[in-house]
């Protein structure tokens, strides 16, 4: 788990340096606040579909961990009800 840990740790950090560099870009340009507010949702995207094309599991390790998450929901609300699935 600590491995893992580290991995996501590295690749939020690399994410958050990217979406910020393209922030201070889009400021020293001159793009209008709008505009930037509109880039960094656009820029985060393009970095997920980039991790996941590249093929590299540790890379795309914040969208496994999502997948993870929402799938248990489910079974979490169905064990508390007492009709969970075995």
């Amino acid at each position: 788990m600590k491995k893992n840990l580290k991995v996501a740790h590295k690749d939020a950090a690399l994410k958050g340096a990217a979406v910020g560099i393209v922030t201070y870009a889009a400021a020293k340009l001159g793009l209008g606040e709008e505009a930037v507010a509109l880039l960094v949702p656009v820029v985060a995207y393009g970095l997920s579909i980039v991790s996941t094309k590249v093929g590299d599991e540790n890379t795309a390790l914040f969208l496994k961990l999502a997948e993870t998450a929402v799938k248990a929901e489910p079974k979490k609300a169905e064990a508390k009800k007492g009709t969970a699935k075995k």
